[in-house]
């Protein structure tokens, strides 16, 4: 994702003043009848939160991103996946998340979004990821677990690489109330 698009959501974030943890901006359209849902907050600066949810007929796929990876859609249904292919590429689909997320969106309540509450239920133990950060804990965190962490939750290698190399990982959490700031673990645990 192009850094103008992740300093327009952050911008747009701050502008609304929102502080509390469970509101975000939520971004709705249809691409090839596939309903797709973003939702973004910035409850913790350094580490800004985007969810993708789509939906096509009863299958539904969630997933955390990294702005900076074009690795959003691992493990996605083949079913949504075709439709979301133009000519076998997915750079219409990129081309136009881009697009939408310049454009109209509503403030939305994690706990209260219908859509995000139901496919979090759902999903719940099938997340590789959860989409947010809880604690610090101490044992090292594998490389594997290193991986996945920048994947899904915009957490750079470098933080990554301290954290491990002082012994200790990331445990994330679906439950909204149970987040926390990762800056302030880190200094509440590690300095």
């Amino acid at each position: 994702m192009r850094q103008e698009i992740i300093d327009h959501l952050k911008n747009e974030y701050k502008k609304l003043k929102l502080t509390s943890k469970k509101l975000n901006l939520k971004y709705s359209y249809l691409f090839n009848n596939v309903e797709v849902n973003i939702y973004f907050d910035n409850f913790d600066e350094d580490l800004p939160t985007v969810t993708l949810i789509l939906k096509y007929k009863k299958l539904y796929y969630f997933r955390p991103f990294n702005f900076n990876d074009n690795n959003y859609l691992r493990r996605i249904p083949s079913e949504i996946l075709e439709k979301l292919l133009v000519e076998n590429r997915l750079d219409e689909f990129y081309d136009t998340l881009e697009k939408k997320l310049t454009g109209d969106y509503k403030v939305a309540n994690y706990e209260k979004d219908y859509l995000y509450k139901n496919t979090v239920k759902f999903q719940e133990n099938n997340f590789e990821i959860n989409p947010f950060f809880h604690h610090l804990r101490n044992v090292r965190m594998t490389d594997d677990q290193k991986e996945l962490l920048n994947i899904y939750l915009n957490i750079s290698i470098e933080t990554l690489n301290y954290i491990q190399n002082r012994r200790f990982t990331v445990i994330t959490t679906e439950k909204i109330e149970q987040r926390c700031r990762l800056k302030d673990e880190m200094e509440r645990v590690l300095i």
